[in-house]
């Protein structure tokens, strides 16, 4: 590893830190993968060496060679400066890709996995993060194999791995797969392209599966063609024997000219077109030609037509707050300079947070009607989700990485963003901030959490705060999922429906304890649930517990020690809920939004929507309208 020089980290791949380096001899950059190699771990970091010897072609990230460094191997690969898929996409800021774009990316995607699949091999974890580009943004780059299969048996392969937005249906139900999985996540990411949004997205793991089996997705744009509205179609197919093959998608009619033109297109000798009228002799075949992948027509000169109106300009998505008296308020549209799509917000007792797709942030304070400010970005990272307790506000970027800053009300500024240091060694998925606790949650489904504990709340056995974060202990067969920190308390969902709590036992509220809410529950212990059915979201407010149940139900625990479960009779099927301290907001499946109060769990109030646009619940109570 002398001959190559380490410039700067670039993030995680399935398995390895990855850094940008420097060849000392020929100056040309490449990545360095490094793969830690207990020895356990073997077998698994050398599968990928396996892989990326076997590929070679030009929409496959090269490797060039392989060494082990201090019990880490390390993979020398091509560096595609073009950053990620998904890079690109938040960059456009919703402005939507071009179909032809769309489909000239899509035939390198297919023709590369057809590549793949040719050699029995499964890649596993096709997501736009894994899509790399060149320089110009026009050759796309299929990466990171950490977790590709070498199907020796030519049929099937059943370990669960993946990118949970994009697991076939076969792999939710714990099925056996083949190339059909692959071809699943190329439809998603057809999907993604076409409209800068995931195919399936829902706020707890459980939700999110549950959309996969059903096959339920948001209808594309009517302005796509029938051709890529069918094929999205068909490469979603619940049923894989349906889907068709990588082969078969290549022949499709929306994508079978477009793949033709690559082996023309890619890597061509750059030329002009013409800009002479050419002749009107000219031949119908030469008059109907292409050259370039978002190219020149080459044809005869027509009269142009009359130019079409541009487009009206799209408008902000809107934040709305519910107030304790069960109504929704508009918060002030963000800075300009912070982007008009929210992709996620979060609110405390001091101030509010969203995050926008283009990776900022900006804050509100709760107090007063003013404009929020526009939170630092260290380093220009891209934050993906943001918690708000009382004067913290957590961030957590697309690396996985969590920063915190302390608000100032009184002064009306907020700190700098700083770094977690202590879990840097973690990659975390999501965050969650109660009035003076924070919970996180990390891809492994561990949890930590830091802060006052006066309450029992963060579940170490006593009421010493802790000012850097500690694991929250779990039984040894839970694997965690979602994480709410509330008033005074911790509450975890699992990833099989179950609901453990520490904590103010305010009411009951965290289903038994010592009456007058005194801390009973000091240590992580399980929710008496009042049925058997999974539960996928939780909501604590100050004397009640709000469960959302995998079969959309919502269920109350609490209201005074020893009272009966509540459940909240509602139009619809529950989808998503989001709560205050005396209320939850609930957004049912017929798009019909509710605010039910703690103190009344049976008497929900509808709410006109207060806008047209597509309804979504942040944290805290908070409504995002996308327009």
């Amino acid at each position: 590893m002398d001959q190559y020089d380490r410039l700067r980290p670039l993030g995680r791949g399935a398995f390895g830190v990855v850094h940008l380096g420097r060849c000392r001899q020929t100056r040309r950059l490449v990545v360095l993968k490094s793969i830690p190699m207990p020895e356990e771990d073997t077998k698994q970091a050398l599968n990928e060496v396996q892989v990326l010897r076997l590929l070679s072609h030009p929409n496959i990230i090269e490797y060039v060679s392989s060494h082990v460094q201090e019990q880490s191997l390390v993979i020398v690969m091509e560096y595609a400066p073009g950053g990620t898929l998904r890079d690109y996409l938040l960059s456009l800021q919703q402005q939507t890709m071009e179909e032809e774009q769309v489909m000239h990316f899509f035939s390198q995607m297919l023709i590369a996995v057809q590549h793949i699949h040719s050699l029995n091999i499964l890649h596993r974890d096709l997501k736009s993060e894994n899509i790399l580009l060149d320089r110009e943004r026009q050759v796309i780059k299929i990466g990171d194999f950490g977790i590709s299969k070498i199907l020796a048996t030519k049929t099937s392969a059943s370990s669960v791995v993946g990118t949970p937005c994009y697991l076939s249906p076969e792999l939710c139900e714990g099925r056996p797969y083949n190339r059909k999985s692959d071809v699943w996540a190329l439809g998603c990411l057809l999907y993604e392209m076409a409209t800068l949004r995931r195919t399936f997205e829902a706020a707890t793991l459980a939700a999110l599966v549950l959309k996969i089996l059903r096959g339920s997705y948001a209808p594309l744009p009517a302005q796509l063609s029938a051709g890529l509205r069918q094929l999205v179609t068909a490469l979603l197919s619940l049923d894989q024997t349906r889907r068709p093959s990588v082969t078969q998608a290549i022949a499709h009619p929306a994508v079978a000219p477009f793949a033709c033109r690559l082996f023309s297109d890619i890597g061509m000798i750059p030329w002009h077109a013409s800009t002479r009228p050419l002749s009107m002799s000219v031949s119908q075949t030469l008059a109907g030609g292409r050259a370039g992948p978002l190219g020149a027509v080459w044809a005869a000169r027509r009269p142009s037509s009359p130019a079409l109106p541009p487009p009206p300009p799209p408008q902000d998505d809107t934040l709305w707050v519910l107030t304790a008296e069960l109504t929704l308020r508009q918060l002030p549209a963000p800075p300009p300079g912070v982007g008009r799509r929210l992709a996620a917000a979060a609110r405390g007792s001091v101030t509010a947070v969203c995050v926008t797709s283009g990776g900022q942030a900006a804050v509100w304070w709760l107090a007063d009607a003013g404009p929020p400010l526009t939170v630092e970005r260290p380093g220009g990272v891209s934050f993906v989700q943001a918690a708000s307790g009382g004067a913290t506000v957590a961030l957590l970027t697309q690396r996985g990485i969590v920063l915190t800053a302390e608000a100032a009300p009184a002064a009306g500024t907020l700190s700098a963003p700083r770094i977690v240091q202590s879990l840097l060694g973690h990659e975390v998925s999501q965050v969650s901030c109660g009035a003076d606790h924070t919970l996180v949650l990390t891809a492994a489904g561990a949890v930590f959490a830091w802060g006052g504990n006066a309450d029992g709340q963060l579940g170490s056995g006593g009421r010493r705060p802790a000012t850097t974060p500690h694991p929250l202990p779990l039984p040894s067969d839970t694997v965690a999922f979602r994480v709410r920190a509330a008033a005074g308390c911790s509450l975890v969902v699992t990833a099989d429906g179950r609901v453990f709590g520490c904590g103010l036992n305010a009411a009951g509220r965290l289903g038994s304890g010592e009456p007058g809410g005194r801390p009973g529950e000091r240590r992580l212990r399980a929710v008496q649930l009042p049925a058997p059915e999974p539960v996928t979201d939780v909501v604590a407010c100050a004397s009640r517990t709000a469960l959302l149940t995998a079969g959309g139900a919502l269920v109350w625990l609490g209201g005074q020690p020893g009272a009966a479960p509540a459940r909240s009779p509602l139009p619809a099927a529950v989808t998503a809920v989001s709560g205050t301290e005396s209320a939850v907001l609930v957004l049912c499946a017929d798009g019909s939004l509710h605010a039910v109060s703690e103190t009344s769990p049976r008497q929900p109030v509808r709410l006109e929507l207060p806008g047209a646009g597509e309804p979504r619940l942040g944290d805290g109570g908070l409504l995002l309208l996308s327009q």
